[in-house]
């Protein structure tokens, strides 16, 4: 499923699910620079909440998490591109919650 369609039917906003895509919060995959997403995974990962002890807890435990991440990838950023995500990702949630 597109960004779109994944977002329609977890009847989410699409700035929200691309955040958590973005986190590795939940199970996508970057096609060509877009998220996909499968529904069967996405219904397996519902079907767990996530542990609380997983969740980072403040700005640093979060950018350390997107510096593991982005470590498995092929495309590493520096510290203040994933400081800049972070205030962008912030801004998104932020203004999803003002909207929804």
């Amino acid at each position: 499923m597109t960004l779109a369609e994944a977002a329609a039917w977890l009847r989410v906003s699409e700035a929200g699910l691309r955040a958590d895509a973005d986190s590795g919060r939940l199970p996508a995959r970057l096609v060509a620079g877009e998220w996909r997403f499968n529904k069967t995974a996405l219904l397996e990962w519902l079907s767990h909440p996530e542990p609380p002890a997983s969740r980072p807890k403040t700005g640093a435990e979060l950018v350390e998490h997107i510096r593991r991440v982005r470590a498995a990838s092929s495309d590493p950023e520096t510290e203040e591109e994933a400081e800049e995500f972070i205030r962008q990702m912030y801004a998104r949630r932020k203004a999803d919650s003002a909207a929804g």
